[in-house]
């Protein structure tokens, strides 16, 4: 009986011999692994990660024995990107040593050699026995003074485990990868859009493709791709509407952003307007004829940028509206006329002057080759009930660039005023229409007077 005890009692000081990590808080070191990156402790537990050291030199057989487990473990708990992070510490060996090391285990983890600082780091530590793995978290305190032996890496992945940190793939970055905004909206033919992509990550990211869905409706115009982007790093995206779908309704069309990261999507939603194989017309959607203006200039625009497809006008007449007609339109050029990328045609609608005695709403029907568009216009009452529009004028182009043209009958003296009430011109108008160059004059809101009528136009230059 005497000599178990002392069998038992000789095996516990056995296994009592192997000294641990001596600290229970961590002491700062920056030292630069084999790989030349610099490593430095606090920084990575106070950016929120706990640090788990592996301190080993070359030749010893434990050390051996336990770093396959240690890099299966690094794997599993997600390639240092995440809750963990993961360093191995040398004493002794040379930077060709450890590269050595690295090369024949797999270590994708800094390894800092013992001449590369880290012999220096083991003495700092009191380190005595090799392998001695010890976990230090965000707070700087050391919760585990050495974990041995590692038969496995479930063991390593268990005692993190017990600490609150979590297994994750290797694949998924720290933070996300933001597309703004994630819908574009498309109003008319002709405008681009764009969304920005952002790399909230720690690691670079490729941006593999930007697909739109839908046939030729849409095209990515720029930038090109395959590219990296690196953490914190944006690129915009524009996209064009190409060729319009046929269609008479809201459409949506879905933009596939591959990435090595995974897939975003982004939703380009294309407006009524912009279903018109280009065609615009200016003002859009919804015009009014009010006291106040009794006739409007409108035109047409060609918006396929993309395509540089030509259209072909071949009519513009009011649609079937119940009650009516309600509307005079007046062409400026004889029709059928072919509008080519940028190219306008403009065209002037006023009120019949007979009719319903109430507010109406009719249309105008814009016929070219290869479908029909229909405008609202909104004409009040009182319109309604004038038998004869006395001199209506219209003025276009409406905003203007170069010139504008005012017509009427028997102009005469034509002022023009900006909106502080300052008269920046006059004309005498010796017939019906009146040419007047508006390149002088800056962006802004111009008021004409003529024959006691007032109308106003824009200019953009």
């Amino acid at each position: 009986m005497k000599r178990l005890l002392l069998f038992v009692f000789a095996l516990t000081l056995g296994l009592g011999l192997r000294a641990q990590c001596p600290y229970t808080q961590a002491m700062d070191f920056t030292a630069t692994d084999v790989h030349g990156t610099e490593v430095h402790l606090f920084d990575i537990l106070d950016g929120g990660q706990a640090v788990l050291i592996d301190f080993f030199f070359t030749t010893c057989g434990p050390c051996q024995q336990a770093c396959p487990k240690i890099v299966e473990a690094y794997t599993a708990m997600g390639c240092n990107m995440h809750d963990v992070y993961f360093i191995e510490i040398d004493t002794g060996d040379s930077d060709a040593a450890c590269l050595n090391w690295v090369n024949t285990y797999g270590v994708e983890y800094p390894t800092i050699s013992g001449t590369g600082g880290g012999t220096a780091i083991c003495n700092q530590y009191g380190i005595d026995y090799y392998p001695t793995v010890i976990l230090i978290m965000p707070d700087h305190s050391i919760v585990i003074q050495d974990l041995y032996p590692i038969p496995n890496a479930q063991t390593v992945i268990s005692q993190l485990e017990a600490h609150g940190l979590q297994q994750h793939d290797c694949t998924e970055p720290v933070g996300e990868l933001t597309i703004t905004p994630d819908t574009l909206w498309f109003s008319h033919m002709g405008e681009d859009q764009m969304f920005t992509i952002l790399n909230e990550t720690s690691e670079v990211v490729t941006i593999e493709d930007v697909i739109p869905e839908g046939g030729s409706a849409l095209n990515i115009w720029e930038p090109s791709f395959p590219l990296l982007l690196d953490g914190g790093q944006s690129v915009d995206v524009v996209v064009g509407l190409q060729v319009p779908p046929r269609k008479d309704d809201h459409i949506s069309y879905t933009i596939r952003v591959l990435t090595s990261v995974g897939e975003k999507l982004v939703v380009a939603m294309i407006e009524n307007a912009a279903l018109d194989m280009g065609l615009m017309l200016w003002p859009y959607f919804v015009v009014a004829l009010d006291a106040q203006n009794p006739s409007l200039d409108l035109f047409l625009t060609n918006g396929n940028s993309g395509t540089q497809k030509p259209i072909v006008i071949n009519a513009i007449t009011e649609g079937e509206t119940a009650g009516g007609p309600y509307l005079n339109i007046e062409l400026t050029e004889n029709l059928p006329v072919t509008l080519n990328t940028g190219d306008e045609y403009h065209f002037v609608i006023s009120p019949i002057g007979t009719g319903a005695k109430e507010n109406v709403v009719t249309t105008v029907e814009i016929e070219y080759e290869g479908g029909t568009t229909n405008y609202s216009v909104e004409i009040e009452e009182g319109l309604l009930n004038i038998t004869e529009l006395p001199n209506a004028m219209s003025l276009y182009p409406n905003p203007a660039n170069e010139f504008v043209t005012l017509k009427g009958e028997q102009l005469g003296v034509v002022r023009v005023y900006n909106t502080l009430g300052q008269k920046v011109d006059e004309f005498y108008a010796e017939g019906n229409e009146l040419k007047m160059y508006t390149t002088q004059y800056e962006n802004g809101v111009y008021i004409i007077k003529a024959n006691e009528k007032t109308l106003r136009f824009v200019v953009k230059h």
